[in-house]
């Protein structure tokens, strides 16, 4: 349908705006399907998102574009040029996504206003070098930099603003784009890379006259990737008008009385745009980022339906009246769930049980929270919501059900990785595959990992070493070369070895068995690598192509791998020891961040963690019902942020399946890289606000309390902060149930400990290119009383002994590579621990080797 050439494009909203596609030639524009990160719809839903793509033009004075009239008076006549008694028309907020090529040779104009003399062509405006009846316009220069100019003479730039984050890569990460981010220089654009990802960027323009006498003085804000990079105050002075003209509001009518806005006038590039929004009001930085990647309600085009939730009481949610009560959507910013409670604090986790389909009132009746009552709805809130975001499917019927296993439906070999990540591109035969094979294994065989004592050096380290070092060879010489690479950037949306457990009870790393450092899962369009540090060999792959994977420990002899299809917004997941399919769930929203957690986390069963832009879910393949269990919301706090770790501690005292642990600890920056990481605190299955422990922490983890853990307990808060240049300070504090205001707040530090880095050559070791990006600068672990922090860019890994009162250093190793990973698990004899670390290569960062550090205790 190219109907859109002549009849142009309609907005979504009630006003039904007309947008013109201008265009000499055919050739000149086209709609295609999104690139982009933005939610693309779904068809009988949400109306199916499209890129306008504006092809390169041959001169800056012939018209292409978008064009939309905003008469005088119109709804799109805001921001600008307005006096006290249209108030209402000062603010106006306009922003879209557009995606660059790698080269810039000229300026670019990605938005512009201006006004026309009656008779003038709309088409006119669409002209790169038409500035006669400019107001304003927003261009990309060629040193990749923004510049907002005024008719005023004024202008604006995002030049020299700090760092910014490339989204592709992020917060809101979906793994159709498994792009690596790439920091850029903040206020610089992000230009598409040699291999074809990247180039998306997002622009928000922020205008505001609100309570200021004067039409021509407006308020300018630029925000790019949802980062505010510049703003000030500028004058707009209309063409043809002087400054003595600007007290008649006549003479500024009149002139104001034919304008429009464009998009992509003439581009001397390639650009695509898609999502234009203009709003008559002023969006927030929280408002931007959170919605900036979803769509807006007015593209639904399902039928929309309440549902009814009633307490025992008979009162709707959050006790309104029965006819206000319904199912709520996510909060909106500002919004909570629940009464304005005392800064730094939450409400408390639950002590009983909460089974899905319960309502809260039945635990609630076993706290003494004076908030209790006012989230007995809670459960029941969060049930009915996930059923909107996931829908659980299986290979023989879609009724949410869980069938029987299918057997026998692949096949596994052990192997050298040969097939990961660019399974097509090597188009490797059977033959070469098991000739590679056993290449691999005779190199296992032939460079086994040697010990070493460590040699130190440093006022910091302890004379008396008590730690036994294992260097394997490198990835490359294990695996190939290719496989060794995507090893070391890692799977996206999760860590590498999965993360910190010190927070949980009864972890299964102290058990006899030795969990705790998770496998690697490389995936590619045909096949699942798994690499496993201390098997040999220590690759096996698996006949399922999927673009990213985590897999389980080993649970009653069976391991599980959960893999998501990103075309298809799919999870399935497959027992690997009979080789069967368990069971599959439909998406229906991103998927920022994943893990598997230790059975202790929900039930005893085996739980992944699956964290959207809603919010936090348990999910449970395993069970009859297993759909996800919403466990917390995200929130305003954490909308648009990246979720760069997560884990989970604490036990509500109970055991069997109705065991639980009751808080989150996440690290969440608004980027992979060069922006300050915030620790969070989240209480799990009750409604209640995050607590921020932190706006500027390099590490932080959960550290199980070391008496009282076969009952109800909270773990406490290892930190890792910066204290001065050259001084890494570790604190220990505890999480406390405030019974008096029914709130979880932050105790009295146990315990403190400053490391001093001044001996350290190693001050800014490379690092790789990592899916993940380079937050947290410090890795912090724990198990029983050893908490362990690993500097990841000068390579120290050190260890101490906490007693409950007190820090006191073990050992530290400088391993003298960058850190991609680090983690913990119970050493092979009694009394030791291992602490396991995944390294890069110095002369080749795409390469690397496992280290393992045992700690005498």
């Amino acid at each position: 349908d190219s109907s859109w050439r002549t009849d142009g494009f309609r907005d979504l909203t009630r006003f039904q705006h007309k947008a013109i596609v201008v265009g000499t030639l055919e050739s000149d524009v086209s709609v295609q399907m999104t690139t982009s990160g933005v939610d693309e719809g779904e068809p009988g839903k949400v109306k199916i998102l499209y890129d306008l793509v504006l092809n390169e033009s041959g001169s800056s004075s012939a018209p292409s574009g978008l064009v939309v009239e905003a008469k005088r008076g119109g709804s799109l006549d805001v921001g600008i040029l307005h006096d006290v008694d249209h108030e209402s028309r000062k603010k106006c907020s306009i922003e879209f996504w557009y995606h660059l090529p790698q080269h810039i040779p000229e300026e670019l104009v990605l938005m512009k206003r201006s006004v026309r003399a009656s008779g003038d062509e709309l088409s006119s405006l669409c002209q790169a070098n038409e500035k006669d009846g400019l107001l304003w316009e927003l261009v990309v220069l060629p040193s990749g930099t923004l510049e907002f100019r005024c008719c005023g003479g004024s202008s604006l730039s995002s030049e020299g603003a700090g760092e910014i984050q490339d989204p592709a890569g992020n917060e809101m990460l979906d793994f159709d784009n498994s792009s690596v981010a790439i920091p850029e220089s903040e206020g610089k654009v992000s230009l598409q890379r040699e291999d074809g990802t990247g180039g998306w960027n997002h622009v928000c323009i922020v205008f505001s006259g609100k309570g200021v006498q004067d039409p021509a003085i407006c308020s300018v804000s630029l925000m790019m990737k949802g980062i505010k990079v510049a703003s000030e105050i500028l004058s707009f002075i209309p063409p043809g008008l002087k400054d003595s003209d600007l007290a008649d509001m006549s003479r500024i009518d009149q002139v104001m009385e034919q304008s429009a806005l464009a998009f992509g006038a003439s581009p001397a590039v390639t650009l695509r745009l898609t999502e234009i929004r203009v709003w008559s009001c002023e969006r927030s930085l929280s408002e931007i980022k959170s919605m900036m990647y979803e769509y807006l309600q007015v593209a639904e085009t399902k039928r929309k339906f309440k549902v009814k939730i009633r307490n025992k009481r008979g009162e709707g949610i959050l006790g309104l009246p029965e006819k206000r009560s319904g199912l709520l959507p996510p909060p909106e910013t500002g919004r909570s769930l629940q009464p304005e409670q005392k800064k730094r604090s939450l409400l408390p986790p639950p002590r009983a049980s909460m089974k899905r389909g319960e309502l809260a009132t039945d635990k609630i009746t076993k706290t003494t929270s004076p908030l209790a009552d006012q989230t007995s709805e809670f459960d029941t809130l969060f049930d009915e919501f996930s059923k909107l975001h996931f829908k659980s499917l299986s290979k023989s019927n879609t009724d949410g059900t869980h069938t029987s296993p299918q057997k026998e439906p692949f096949q596994s070999t052990t192997t050298d990785m040969s097939s990961s990540r660019n399974a097509r591109e090597h188009n490797l035969s059977d033959k070469e595959e098991e000739e590679q094979q056993t290449r691999a294994e005779g190199n296992h065989q032939a460079a086994p990992a040697m010990p070493h004592k460590p040699e130190f050096s440093g006022s910091f380290l302890p004379d008396q070493p008590s730690l036994e070092v294992f260097e394997s060879v490198l990835l490359s010489k294990q695996v190939r070369t290719s496989a060794a690479a995507a090893l070391v950037r890692g799977p996206p949306a999760t860590r590498h070895f999965g993360g910190n457990r010190g927070g949980l009870a009864n972890n299964r790393s102290e058990s006899n068995e030795r969990f705790g450092v998770g496998a690697i899962a490389i995936c590619g369009a045909e096949k699942t690598v798994v690499y496993k540090h201390g098997q040999n060999p220590p690759g096996k792959t698996y006949p399922i192509g999927a673009s990213g994977a985590v897999i389980s420990d080993g649970i009653d002899g069976s391991e599980y791998l959960c893999c998501f299809l990103a075309k298809e917004k799919r999870m399935v997941v497959f027992e690997l020891l009979e080789k069967t399919v368990v069971v599959e769930l439909q998406m229906t929203t991103k998927l920022n961040f994943w893990r598997y957690l230790p059975p202790q986390a929900h039930g005893g069963s085996l739980i992944f963690t699956l964290i959207t832009p809603v919010g936090g879910f348990h999910w449970m393949p395993l069970d009859e019902s297993p759909r996800p269990v919403q466990v917390f919301k995200r929130g305003p706090d954490l909308q648009g942020k990246k979720i760069i770790t997560y884990e989970e501690g604490g036990s509500n005292g109970l055991i069997g399946a109705d065991v639980r642990s009751t808080v989150a600890l996440l690290l969440a920056s608004i980027a992979s890289t060069g922006t300050p990481v915030e620790a969070w605190i989240m209480p799990l299955g009750r409604d209640s606000h995050a607590l921020c422990i932190s706006d500027d922490v390099l590490g932080a983890a959960f550290l199980r309390p070391l008496e009282g853990v076969d009952e109800q307990f909270l773990p406490m808060v290892v930190t890792a902060k910066q204290n001065g240049e050259s001084e890494l300070y570790i604190e220990i504090v505890p999480l406390i149930e405030e019974i008096s205001i029914g709130a979880i707040v932050i105790g009295e530090v146990l315990a403190s400990i400053s490391l001093d880095l001044s001996h350290d050559d190693n001050s800014d070791l490379p690092g790789p290119t990592l899916a993940m990006g380079t937050w947290p600068e410090v890795i912090c672990s724990c198990i029983g009383h050893l908490v362990v922090v690993a500097m990841r860019r000068t390579g120290l890994v050190a260890a101490y002994r906490f007693d409950g009162n007190s820090l006191e250093m073990i050992e530290a190793y400088p391993t003298s590579h960058y850190i991609v990973d680090a983690a913990l698990r119970l050493g092979k004899e009694d009394g030791t621990i291992e602490i396991v670390i995944l390294q890069s290569d110095n002369t080749n960062l795409k390469d690397g080797r496992v280290v393992s550090i045992t700690v005498n205790l």
